[in-house]
This record gives C-alpha cells, sequence and structure tokens, in this order.
C-alpha cells in the first residue's frame, strides 16, 4: 500500500509540474495542425507528392517480410531489375525504427506515428534547449511552438516526413551548451553521442549539427575571452578540440556515405539553383499562410524559380524576428552593464545543472519559480551572439550556388559542397538551422521581456498572447492537407483482379524519383501486382526506360516483351495536361491522336485509363544509351530525342544466337545548324553524314551484329547550341540530338 501511494504522489508530482500543461499543448496544436494523422488507419497528413513514395516503402517493408522476401530488394517495381532499397544506407538509425513499425503496425499508423511524434519531440527538446539557454519557462515554452510548428516544419510534414527530425538540433545544442558550461570529459562525450545519433537518424540533420558546432563554439569561447581579457582556461580548449574532432569524424562519415551512393547525372547543377533558398523567403509569409498567404502567394510562386511551395517555406516570423531584435538589444545592454560594475577579468557565472539561473527581483510566478530568469549577469552575451553567427552562416549555405552582384559573381558554400557531396542539392533545407536560431534568440527576448515587473506580474498571459500569435503567423490550416491510403482507381482494382502474378507497365513512364511514379508504387499497395515502372540509376533498366518512352515507337512492344510485360495501362490525361518539372514529357499530346504500334491488344478501358494486353514476341535488339548526360525528352508528336554531346555511345543488344546482317537506323539534329556525324559500329567506321538544323535520317545497311552486346559510337564535330523551344534546355549546349536507334 505504501509503494502504491508513493507511485501514486509521484505521479502527480509529475502531471502537476508547469511542464506537463506546456507539453499537452504542444499534442494539442500537433494533433490539429497534422490532422487528420491522427486518426492513425486510413488517412493522413500529406500531399500527392513524395509521401506517396514513403508510404508505399513502408509497404514494402511490410509485404516483403510477410512473403519472406528480401528487405533489401524489390522485385515488384522496375522489373526484371529490381530496386535495392537501402535500408540501413544514409540513415541507419531511422531505418532501425520505421522497418519493425510498418511490419508491426502497416504503413500508415508507422507513417502516422513518426509524424505526430516528430512535431511532438521537436517542441519538447526545443523547450529544454530554451529552458537551459534562459532558465525561463515560460521562454522556453514560446520556443517549443515557435520552432517545431514554424512554415518549414508544417510544409515539410506534408512533403518529406524524414526531414521532421528537427528534434536532434535542439537535444545537440543542449549537450554543447552543457559542454560549454560543465568541465570534465562527460559532457563532451554525451555531446559526441547525440553528434552520432543525429548522422545516424538524418545525414543532413547530422551536416546541420556539424555546422552549428563549427560556429557556434568558436564564437562562444572568443567572446568570452574578449569579454574576460583573458585566454580560456583547459576547459574552453577541450571543449574545442573535441568540436574540432567531432567534425572531422562527421566530414569523414559524409564522404565515405557518397562514396556509396550512386551517380548523379549533370543535370543537379541546375537543381541547386532551383532548391536553394533566396533572402526574401525568410522575410515573406509562407504562400501556404493561413493569414497572409493571399498577399505573398502571387509573388512567391511567381518567384519559385524551379522549386515548390515545401522547399521555400522558410518564413522566420514577424514575432520571433522582433523577440530577436528585444535579445540583441538586451544582450549588448547587459554587457554594457557588466563592464560598468565589474573588474574585466572575473569570471562569469554559468548557469547552474538544473537550467535555472538565478532569479530577478519580480520575475516570479506564483509558485516563486524564475519565469524571467535569463539572468543578464549569467553570460547572455556569447550566447546570443553564437546563435546570431551561427543562423548567419546557415542563411548564406542555404542560398544558391553563385549570384551575380553589380556584375560580379560571387561563389557561395553549396557550389564548394556540390562538388564534395553532389548527391545532395536541396540546400534550402539549411534554413530549418536558420529558423533554429532565430527560435532560440526569440526565447532569449521574452526572457529578457519577462525582467520587466509590469509583465512579469502577468508572465502566463504575455507568454500565451506570444505563442498564440506565432502559431497564428505561422499556421497553413484551413485547409487540411489529408490523403486517404484506403481507396483505389477503378483500373487498378481492375488490375488486383487479374488472376496470377502479371506485371504491368503504367503509361507515362516516369523516372523512379517523379511524382507520378510515387503515385504508380502507391497504388501498388492494394493491387499488389508487379510493375515495370520505377527504374533507378542502378544497373540497366533505366537504359531500357529511356528508350522505351514512346508508347508509339513501333519497338516498344517487343522490348516490353522482353522486359516481362503482361499489361500496359495508360493514363490518358497524363498525356495531355502540361508536364511541368517532368524531365521525359516536355509536351501535352492529345490521347486520341496518339497511333499505337501492333503487338498492343486492348482488354479494358475506364474514362481514365486504358488497358492492353502485350502480344508482340520479343525485341530481338534494343539499342540503348551508356551514361547519358541529359534524360531524354518528348517532342510534341510523342517521340523521343536523346541529348548528346560531340560523342555518345550505344550498346546494342543482339538476343539471337548467332551473328546476323540488319540495317541500323535513326535520326538527328544537329542544333547549331549543321556538322558531321560519324557513326562506329564495334571499332569500325561504318557511315557518315552531314547534319543539319532538321532531322536527317541516318542510316547503316548490312550492319553485322553479333549475339550479346555491339558496341555502337555516334561522332560529331558540330558546335554546341541550346534548344530554345524545349524547356529544360534553353540553357545547355548540346552538340547533337538523337532519335531512337532501330535495327530493322
Amino acid at each position: 500500500m505504501k509503494n502504491k501511494g508513493r507511485l501514486k504522489r509521484r505521479i502527480t508530482r509529475v502531471f502537476l509540474r508547469p511542464e506537463s500543461a506546456v507539453f499537452a499543448l504542444y499534442g494539442l496544436v500537433t494533433i490539429v495542425f497534422t490532422y487528420p494523422a491522427i486518426t492513425l488507419l486510413h488517412r493522413t497528413y500529406a500531399e500527392k507528392r513524395d509521401p506517396l513514395g514513403a508510404l508505399w516503402s513502408f509497404w514494402w517493408f511490410r509485404y516483403a517480410f510477410g512473403h519472406g522476401l528480401p528487405l533489401s530488394n524489390c522485385t515488384m517495381v522496375a522489373v526484371p531489375f529490381g530496386w535495392k532499397q537501402t535500408i540501413f544506407g544514409t540513415n541507419p538509425l531511422t531505418s532501425l525504427i520505421t522497418v519493425p513499425l510498418s511490419i508491426v503496425a502497416g504503413e500508415t499508423v508507422a507513417y502516422n506515428v513518426i509524424l505526430l511524434l516528430s512535431f511532438f519531440l521537436t517542441a519538447v527538446a526545443m523547450y529544454f534547449f530554451a529552458r537551459r539557454l534562459t532558465g525561463s519557462r515560460a521562454a522556453a515554452a514560446f520556443a517549443g511552438f515557435a520552432f517545431a510548428f514554424c512554415p518549414f516544419m508544417l510544409a515539410q510534414g506534408k512533403e518529406h516526413i524524414g526531414l521532421l527530425s528537427a528534434f536532434w538540433l535542439p537535444l545537440f545544442a543542449l549537450f554543447l551548451v552543457k559542454a560549454l558550461e560543465k568541465p570534465g570529459l562527460r559532457p563532451v562525450v554525451w555531446c559526441a553521442a547525440i553528434l552520432v545519433l543525429t548522422w545516424l537518424y538524418n545525414l543532413q540533420y547530422g551536416m546541420m549539427a556539424a555546422l552549428f558546432a563549427i560556429v557556434f563554439v568558436p564564437v562562444v569561447l572568443l567572446v568570452r575571452r574578449a569579454r574576460s581579457g583573458r585566454r580560456e582556461g583547459g576547459r574552453g580548449r577541450l571543449v574545442t578540440v573535441a568540436v574540432v574532432c567531432l567534425v572531422l569524424v562527421a566530414l569523414a562519415g559524409l564522404a565515405l556515405v557518397a562514396l556509396r551512393m550512386p551517380r548523379v547525372e549533370r543535370r543537379e547543377m541546375s537543381a541547386l539553383y532551383q532548391y536553394s533558398a533566396r533572402p526574401w523567403e525568410y522575410v515573406l509569409p509562407s504562400a501556404e499562410s493561413t493569414l497572409f498567404g493571399g498577399r505573398t502567394r502571387g509573388f512567391l510562386t511567381g518567384n519559385m524559380h524551379g522549386s515548390y511551395t515545401g522547399e521555400s517555406s522558410l518564413f522566420l516570423g514577424y514575432v520571433p524576428l522582433l523577440l530577436s531584435g528585444v535579445a540583441l538589444w538586451g544582450a549588448a545592454a547587459a554587457g554594457k552593464k557588466r563592464r560598468a560594475n565589474g573588474p574585466p577579468g572575473d569570471e562569469e557565472p554559468h548557469a547552474g545543472e538544473g537550467g535555472d539561473t538565478e532569479r530577478i527581483e519580480g520575475a516570479e510566478d506564483g509558485q516563486g519559480n524564475g519565469i524571467g530568469g535569463f539572468d543578464r549577469r549569467a553570460g547572455s552575451l556569447p550566447y546570443v551572439v553564437g546563435l546570431l553567427a551561427t543562423g548567419a552562416v546557415a542563411f548564406v549555405v542555404s542560398m544558391p550556388p553563385t549570384a551575380t552582384v553589380l556584375r560580379i559573381k560571387l561563389y557561395f558554400p553549396s557550389w564548394l559542397l556540390y562538388k564534395v557531396v553532389p548527391q545532395f542539392r536541396a540546400y534550402s533545407r539549411f534554413g530549418v538551422l536558420v529558423m533554429f536560431c532565430v527560435a532560440a534568440l526569440a526565447a532569449c527576448g521574452v526572457s529578457f521581456l519577462l525582467e520587466n515587473r509590469r509583465l512579469a506580474r502577468h508572465a502566463v498571459l504575455v507568454t500565451t498572447v506570444l505563442c498564440v500569435l506565432v502559431l497564428a503567423e505561422f499556421a497553413i490550416v484551413p485547409p487540411f492537407y489529408s490523403l486517404d491510403t484506403s481507396k483505389t482507381t477503378d483500373y487498378y482494382y481492375w488490375l488486383a483482379e487479374q488472376p496470377g502474378k502479371p506485371a504491368a507497365a503504367i503509361y507515362p513512364m516516369y523516372m523512379r524519383d517523379e511524382f507520378n511514379t510515387y503515385g504508380y508504387l502507391f497504388f501498388q499497395r492494394l493491387h499488389e501486382k508487379s510493375l515495370l515502372d520505377g527504374y533507378g540509376p542502378e544497373g540497366d533498366g533505366e537504359s531500357y526506360r529511356q528508350v522505351m518512352l514512346d508508347i508509339t515507337d513501333p519497338d516498344t512492344p517487343g522490348i516490353l516483351r522482353l522486359l516481362g510485360a503482361d499489361y500496359v495501362m495508360i493514363l490518358k490525361a497524363s498525356y495531355e495536361l502540361p508536364q511541368g518539372p517532368s524531365a521525359n514529357y516536355k509536351f501535352p499530346v492529345a490521347y486520341a491522336d496518339l497511333k499505337l504500334p501492333a503487338g498492343l491488344e486492348k482488354v479494358a478501358s475506364f474514362p481514365a485509363c486504358d488497358v492492353f494486353r502485350v502480344t508482340a514476341p520479343k525485341a530481338d535488339f534494343v539499342a540503348r544509351f551508356l551514361d547519358a548526360p541529359w534524360q531524354p525528352f518528348t517532342d510534341p508528336v510523342g517521340a523521343v530525342w536523346h541529348p548528346g554531346l560531340q560523342r555518345e555511345e550505344l550498346v546494342v543488344d543482339s538476343h539471337l544466337d548467332e551473328p546476323v546482317e540488319r540495317s541500323i537506323s535513326f535520326k538527328a539534329v544537329a542544333p547549331a545548324g549543321s556538322g558531321e556525324l560519324v557513326v562506329s559500329l564495334n571499332g569500325k567506321v561504318v557511315g557518315t553524314v552531314r547534319l543539319g538544323a532538321m532531322p536527317v535520317e541516318v542510316v547503316v545497311e548490312n550492319a553485322s551484329l553479333r549475339p550479346g552486346e555491339n558496341s555502337l559510337v555516334l561522332q560529331t564535330d558540330a558546335a554546341a547550341a541550346p534548344l530554345p523551344d524545349v524547356s529544360g534546355f534553353e540553357k545547355v549546349p548540346l552538340n547533337m540530338v538523337v532519335s531512337n536507334v532501330h535495327v530493322d
């Protein structure tokens, strides 16, 4: 009975703590802002873009586990090559959580649980960091709301669930501050452990944490030294050396990960300009803002620089920025007061282990706790300057690789980082580190405000008003972003009813990392049939996809049959609408105008989709482009063209058992207007043609093809010129453009 009474008193004390009410509010706001994620089972808070691919990935883990298939190689997409899933690749700790949770609870429940916990944990972690920094519960409560529910988090919440793990930033910063304040090796070890866990959970946040340490620690130590007039002791040197070692280890890990990641196409440099930040995105409310979106949407969407709202929602908030200004003013005033009242050599006191600083008279709540306790004498200036410097550096890192100012070309850090790790392209995401620094500075500002006796008497009211204001200017609801994960279409329902294990190819056939492909995979969760869609850069699948993009090409049915396709499903509307950022389908084509080749037999028709059975025999020959510098594109009639440089290499696969002589034909264009094209087969020149600005038919008669692979090389002396009428190639210098290559 005594034990039960003791347990009851402990539980009561926990729930009566001021943090309990704050954390409950964090949970309530998470539920409201992410509705309908709280329903767990069949709906979630998501756009119909990247989340479709994430939900499919969660489903695959459960499906593979239930059917005894390897988790690391999905054989149901990109048939027959499959898709290697890097389960324990760049974010192994994330996989250790998501894979078991998906297997046990299903993809939708796992997705929603991770989504809800990420917002909540980010708010809680920010609370504890701000509490350590300021000693003020009020300031900490505000910081939790400002950081966890900022536009970046709300926008990425419906786009990239992996980017919601921002709780690692305040958690790492918390232990870093402890290492700066407390002597000994133990805090440094804890700090190192948190940094390693951050890298293992999310590589991008590991980069941000490393950047935070690189800038924040030296600035804090330098400001302390400048104020005290003497060098840091052994503790400061220990922390500095430890941080340098941690950063070197982090960079080494980044290099190793980069070596393991797949190759990057040359088009990625342009992606850095797309997915980088612009200064106005930090000071203008998000285009999806409930209060201000109507005023800013036109300008922001008109200056999207190829990106989209999920990557450009970086608004820092007028309330946090104003409070950050208060923090800067207060810290500067505190520094002047200290220099006037004390000798420069005095040692600065620091926050105690519990995170509370010396209370200031009049700044107490009803329980006698210092809720306005950011003591000016406790060394506020070094931390404020450190946060300001870190935020400024993160702001610069988030900018495009280059910019021209007064005819002078400036290079920014992302240009250099691209040379080291070209796999990373969305540097606008460093905006969340800017927001973290602003939220922490704003917490210092709240604490300074509550040092005023009049405001301190109404601390709860003041804090509540500030929290409501920041949530109001950040909110992007209503409407709620609701994705139903249980509904399917009539044509996918038809596919699910087909007996056996047929494989289908869905057209248009997009690149793996395009939203449309994620949609194809998303519905595979419900029909559970294999797909040819989903080819990636590894293996030969992508080179096959690039030559069968055109469903009207007479060779396409045979190639589809060769790869194992039983059905072709053509989504009509996808051809008739502008493709936007699609890398391949540049021009809309009326579905009624498509002249389908022989080898496709219509077996079902729906308002949005026609289904064909592949009746063509397997292709005897397939000509594939190797290491193509750019993605091919379709022209206004749906034909595929491959952009090239002076030399392009192809391989002609012969699936016959003996050598044969066949004719090889294709069309070619010199964008610059003229040039000579030399065609070589298996190391021998077999033809020379003069190219022009209009397509020229190239035919190689009686070409000898041996079984297996045959090397086909196209080389031209034509000058380079762009394609002004093709989106994405207006400024790209091309030496030649080549159609699909046919073997007759």
